[in-house]
């Protein structure tokens, strides 16, 4: 075999064989521990795969010598998976994660060989097996394992070990197109708090058809990372809000709200300073909490009087003035002109309107929703 295992690891790295038993000696305590938190972390890139990790029909051929058959009967198919190191600064110095880089870089650019530092601490060498033994080492492996230096990876190959250095002989076949970088873990989805009256809460309709339930599907199909929760309730007034609020924003910590009240407190002939008291400390403490807000107007019929009708439709558009958060000025702006869009109450929107109020608001929130996630990215 090539002048034996051993002599081809030694010519690699002849300054660091007696540092490698000792190192291994020290390493193997904090090996252990290294193998607990490593084995969560995910592998930066694989190469190769342990079912394809065989000397070929091809290599068989090439062997010609008793050395060369010597190494494809006794080589072990193997996957190693661990930290990529740089031998020499790992075996004189220690070094291994981002502190290593710098080092580590320098050494194998000048011809020093890498190796796989697993979690039990062993050191596997990588050698280039190149489909045939009369080229081992003669393919250069920079290339592809020089950007992964400090990474976790994955590589297959042929494992010998003799007198206690261990080697792994790369397929050569796989190099060049390691596998990607493990994608990030998706960033979890903000959380979209509605909170609202019976408009909202989908009053008379099925599950799933309100405008509310309506957005959470409209989100999903536009792959924005928004989780809905609806805290809406039928018959909820600004007050009734107001109280509920701050456990609200403790418990689901939203990136936005949406508040959709006040025709409640209009229906009962509440006080119009007090609606708009409600509204602003609403905004308020979801502002103060970090979030932002859109507000969701509503308008009454003229029945009410005209200065209550007029007030109670002003008062919106002061509160989102004076908190400057954005507007949708009216919910049903687009369903009143439609009788056979409400139930036979004449007051809450059939399963019909609801894609329509989801149109309504949706020109104000979408700005919102994807500026929240451009800044949080």
């Amino acid at each position: 075999m090539k002048k034996l295992l051993i002599l081809a690891a030694a010519a690699a790295f002849s300054a660091c064989a007696c540092a490698a038993s000792a190192r291994a000696a020290e390493a193997k305590p904090e090996a252990k521990k290294a193998a607990k938190k490593k084995g969560a972390e995910p592998v930066a890139a694989t190469v190769g795969e342990k079912k394809s990790a065989k000397w070929s029909d091809t290599t068989e051929k090439a062997a010609a010598t008793p050395e060369q058959k010597a190494v494809l009967k006794h080589g072990k198919a193997t996957s190693v998976t661990g930290e990529l190191v740089e031998v020499s600064c790992f075996l004189q110095l220690g070094k291994r994660g981002e502190k290593h880089v710098p080092c580590g870089t320098k050494c194998i650019q000048n011809g020093q060989p890498m190796g796989i530092v697993d979690d039990k601490g062993t050191l596997y060498v990588l050698f280039a097996e190149a489909h045939d033994p009369r080229r081992d080492g003669q393919v250069d492996l920079k290339a592809t394992f020089l950007p992964l230096l400090a990474k976790r990876v994955t590589v297959s190959g042929m494992a010998e070990e003799h007198k206690g250095v261990h080697a792994l002989y790369v397929d050569t076949g796989a190099l060049g197109a390691p596998a990607a970088p493990a994608p990030a873990p998706a960033a979890k989805p903000q959380v979209l708090l509605v909170i609202g009256d019976s408009l909202s809460a989908g009053y008379g309709l099925e599950t799933g058809s309100g405008w509310v339930a309506l957005l959470h599907k409209r989100l999903q199909d536009k792959s924005l990372p928004w989780r809905v929760v609806n805290a809406s309730i039928s018959g909820e007034t600004t007050a009734g809000g107001m109280q509920r609020l701050p456990a609200l924003l403790q418990r689901d910590h939203p990136g936005l709200v949406v508040i959709e009240l006040g025709g409640n407190d209009a229906l009962r002939g509440l006080s119009l300073a007090a609606t708009q008291s409600n509204l602003r400390s609403m905004v308020s403490a979801c502002q103060h909490f970090g979030a932002r807000v859109l507000l969701v107007g509503m308008r009454i019929p003229p029945n009410y009087g005209p200065a209550y009708t007029r007030g109670f439709d002003e008062l919106f558009a002061r509160v989102a003035r004076l908190q400057h958060v954005p507007l949708v000025p009216f919910l049903l702006a687009d369903v009143v002109d439609h009788p056979d869009w409400f139930q036979s109450d004449n007051i809450h929107p059939t399963a019909a309107a609801q894609p329509t109020m989801l149109d309504t608001v949706w020109p104000v929130l979408e700005p919102l929703l994807r500026d929240a996630s451009g800044r949080r990215s």
